[in-house]
């Protein structure tokens, strides 16, 4: 005689007790890691009020930190500027304000200089020369938003950098000098070989296109005034409301209208000025510091929180870890 598994009651108990042990496993471990939490966090008091007085001055150096990095000569100022760029792409832009940036970073204030063509004390006053893309949203020009968190990625086939739009984000710790750096930093594109070379065969080509099409309207005019007005029929049509025909002879409206189209397409692409980089907006630079003392002071005091929580712990637990060391 055999029994179904369907209709097994002893196994139905079985797979009920095993859920039960795994629920009940899951939940001491959830309840063993938040009682670990808590005697760390204990244990960080305990630590903290043994040395309250090394912590105060832990804390104290953290906030005159704060203070002595965002006041005087030090405070910095960020300003941003749009810019369009009418040869090359914007991704080869970002890459040479990356450069840039990372004399600042090395603090190769000579390089820095000689690359924008500035004195090296205005290069002194730079702290950051960074980038951010234009984001086509959806893919298409509708609505375009500046990826200033950097979330966008390059796989996502949705959103795209836009290829001829920047932001260029500068902090300085002189706001006088933003109007010289924007002089600098349109000289140092303009003024760069490759960029060149490409604006010039670019704005070659537009010229080209729009007198192209200047001819062909001249021709269409011409055109027109031996078909219509010299070769004149008596009967005169309105086939719709955008030929008018005599004889049977049009204006060739659809045709003037495809070229002006055209035209207007050609005038959207081409450069309004004969520079590499026209700017959209300049820098308007903030009349308040790049970080705020005390969102400067939070994040010292968390740093030095944490140095300070390292360093008596290994004073407190010297003598094992030595021991554990010699093992």
């Amino acid at each position: 005689m055999s029994i179904e598994n369907g209709n097994n009651p002893i196994k139905g108990d079985r797979e009920e007790v095993n859920m039960l042990e795994m629920l009940t496993a899951a939940w001491n471990k959830i309840c063993a890691f938040f009682s670990n939490i808590k005697k760390i966090v204990y244990s960080i008091l305990r630590l903290t009020y043994r040395h309250k007085i090394s912590f105060v001055i832990f804390l104290a150096v953290g906030i005159a930190l704060a203070i002595f990095q965002t006041t005087g000569n030090r405070r910095v100022y960020q300003g941003d500027t749009r810019v369009r760029f009418n040869a090359g792409t914007s991704f080869v832009a970002s890459d040479l304000i990356s450069e840039l940036n990372n004399f600042v970073k090395t603090n190769d204030k000579e390089a820095l200089a000689e690359a924008l063509k500035i004195d090296v004390n205005t290069a002194e006053k730079i702290s950051f020369i960074k980038s951010f893309y234009y984001i086509a949203i959806n893919g298409d020009s509708t609505r375009n938003m500046v990826d200033f968190d950097v979330k966008y990625k390059l796989e996502d086939t949705t959103n795209i950098p836009m290829n001829d739009r920047l932001v260029i984000s500068l902090g300085m710790t002189d706001r006088s000098k933003f109007a010289e750096m924007q002089t600098a930093l349109s000289n140092y594109f303009n003024e760069n070989p490759y960029f060149r070379k490409e604006f010039e065969r670019n704005y070659a080509t537009f010229k080209l296109r729009e007198e192209v099409l200047d001819n062909d309207l001249l021709r269409l005019d011409s055109l027109q005034q031996i078909q219509f007005f010299k070769n004149q029929k008596s009967e005169i049509y309105l086939t719709n409301i955008t030929q008018l025909r005599s004889g049977m002879q049009d204006l060739y409206y659809n045709d003037k209208q495809s070229i002006i189209n055209k035209k207007e397409a050609n005038h959207i692409l081409m450069p309004v000025t004969e520079e590499v980089m026209s700017v959209i907006s300049p820098f308007h630079p903030s009349t308040k510091p790049y970080k705020a003392a005390k969102n400067l002071a939070i994040i010292y005091i968390a740093a030095l929180y944490a140095l300070f929580l390292l360093v008596f712990s290994f004073i407190e637990n010297k003598r094992r870890i030595v021991e554990f060391l010699n093992k």
